[in-house]
């Protein structure tokens, strides 16, 4: 970085970079504010007056920090606060109060001049005068720690509080002590704020401290508890580092202990950006509302096989899925505008067919309450993949891709009961049709045409002479049309197609003719077997 020349105030790039940093580090260590339940601006505050204070940030940039980490409708407050000038919100750029600040412009160096070389004036040699910005006078009730400290102050709610301690004061299972006693400690700091008010923290500290203790010891696993009767360890009488040590021993030195933590899952980080205790537990306020739908996504976007590999597309996609060779991929000339096809999830071990329905350009079919239709029987909230009617349907040796009923509006019983009664006529298929189809796969059913009724041929006068001898005449022999009607009513059951691989439900005559004729004609040779053909 170039010294700033004589005479030129100093650049705003690095006092620039120095504040982009802050803002990143900031959000990285302790998280943002959005005034959730889980989230109190009290903690929040106390940890940026920390940080300010450790990095000497003066206050007009500690506010473009503090600025940049508050999210939602606080943020859109803020914004309000700096651009719209008011004498409620005033100094609300500057985070707290500071002394009023004179301007100084920069002064280079001055050497000293005697008085016999300078016409007999003496000039005092005098150090370089740094330029320095002017600053108003903000007092403490006006800036903009101030005003949040008043609008997002937390009220002491008791149910609240208990609903909030009930999520972590026990150990859960497979969960280490002492990863326990950390989260227990970071958690009951906000249970703190939540159930107290700040005097009564200050004034009840001791107390305080004490059920924290309690209520710890009370949480722990019972394998631990059982060590400590046995090694007569008093929990009750104990303080939190004897606590912890006696813990840490029990995990690295005890047989039980060891064994039970390598049991144990390693504990993960939460979803939230940022590990300080104001920001934490957020998912226990918004789990409910939002579990299905982040399950219905995350399924809905899982990564399939590749199929694409022979498809080339355009120019910028060449190098797609060959690495960095070609003039798309990642490598130089990579495109990175270039919008990729959303991948879906894929029932891989029945045929690969897709999870959920979805239309053809790829939107997914909802139910009235927002949840993804399973592609095999219709149903809501599951995958294809893990579809029990499916399940039902391959224990019976039905192998069809979905279920008949998919698209009526009916109950999953009913569904259920249409399989059964598919796998029971393909178990023990009637006389008819063995008869009709005894190799289904060798020979192509043969194609009915509708039933067609002819009239008889007009009757032409005899003769008087000749009407003594000939007889009455006979109407035209209806065979064929007979033949036919006995034919489908003997091959067809009104429930089950003939065909043992179809299985396909069908409700009346008519539609068993439309049936056969789109799906098993010889015209679109769908049910040639190997050999059939000349």
């Amino acid at each position: 970085m170039e010294h700033p020349k004589p005479g030129v105030a100093s650049p705003s790039g690095p006092s620039t970079i120095i504040v982009e940093k802050h803002k990143s580090n900031f959000m990285q260590l302790h998280g943002t504010f959005s005034n959730k339940p889980s989230e109190n601006i009290e903690r929040w505050i106390e940890k940026a007056d920390t940080y300010r204070k450790n990095h000497m940030i003066p206050s007009l940039e500690m506010a473009l920090v503090i600025t940049h980490c508050i999210k939602g409708e606080p943020s859109i407050k803020v914004k309000r606060m700096q651009d719209v000038e008011s004498e409620t919100y005033k100094h609300a750029d500057h985070y707290c109060q500071q002394d009023k600040q004179d301007e100084q412009k920069y002064q280079p160096y001055r050497e000293h001049k005697k008085a016999a070389d300078n016409n007999g004036i003496e000039v005092i040699a005098r150090p370089v005068i740094e330029p320095r910005r002017a600053e108003p006078e903000v007092k403490e009730k006006e800036c903009l720690k101030a005003y949040l400290l008043k609008l997002y102050t937390k009220t002491v709610n008791l149910q609240e509080a208990e609903k909030y301690l009930s999520n972590f004061r026990t150990q859960k299972q497979k969960q280490t002590c002492s990863n326990f006693i950390d989260e227990f400690i970071i958690h009951y700091a906000n249970y703190s704020h939540m159930r107290w008010s700040k005097e009564d923290r200050e004034t009840y500290k001791a107390t305080i401290e004490k059920e924290k203790l309690s209520l710890l010891t009370d949480g722990l696993c019972k394998e631990f508890k059982i060590y400590c009767d046995n090694v007569e360890f008093k929990l009750k009488d104990t303080t939190l580092k004897n606590l912890e040590e006696k813990v840490d021993s029990w995990q690295k030195d005890t047989t039980n202990g060891m064994a039970f933590t390598a049991a144990c899952n390693q504990a993960k980080p939460g979803t939230t950006m940022g590990t300080s205790s104001a920001t934490d537990m957020n998912e226990y306020f918004t789990a409910s509302l939002e579990l299905t739908n982040q399950e219905a996504q995350a399924s809905a976007t899982q990564p399939s096989t590749n199929t694409s590999r022979e498809q080339r597309g355009g120019r910028g996609q060449r190098g797609i899925t060959r690495g960095s060779r070609g003039r798309g991929g990642r490598g130089r000339g990579a495109n990175s505008n270039v919008r990729r096809a959303p991948q879906i999830s894929r029932d891989v071990l029945d045929g690969n067919h897709p999870n959920y329905r979805q239309t053809q350009d790829g939107q997914l079919y909802k139910s009235i309450h927002g949840h993804p239709l399973c592609n095999y029987c219709g149903g809501p909230s599951h995958k294809r993949q893990n579809c029990s009617l499916k399940a039902t349907d391959r224990e019976a040796g039905l192998t069809r891709i979905y279920h008949p009923d998919r698209d009526k509006i009916v109950s999953s019983q009913e569904k259920a009961r249409s399989s059964a009664t598919a796998a029971m006529f393909k178990e023990h298929p009637s006389p008819a049709m063995m008869a009709m189809n005894p190799f289904p796969m060798a020979q192509p059913m043969p194609q009915f045409n509708p039933l067609q009724y002819m009239p008889p041929p007009p009757l032409i006068p005899t003769p008087q002479w000749q009407m003594q001898t000939s007889q009455t005449p006979t109407p035209p022999k209806m065979e064929a049309i007979t033949n036919q009607q006995e034919m489908i009513a003997s091959a067809f059951n009104p429930k089950v197609c003939p065909y043992s691989t179809c299985q396909t439900i069908l409700s009346d005559h008519n539609q068993a003719q439309e049936h056969m004729q789109k799906f098993h004609s010889s015209s679109n040779q769908l049910a040639l077997g190997p050999g059939a053909r000349p």
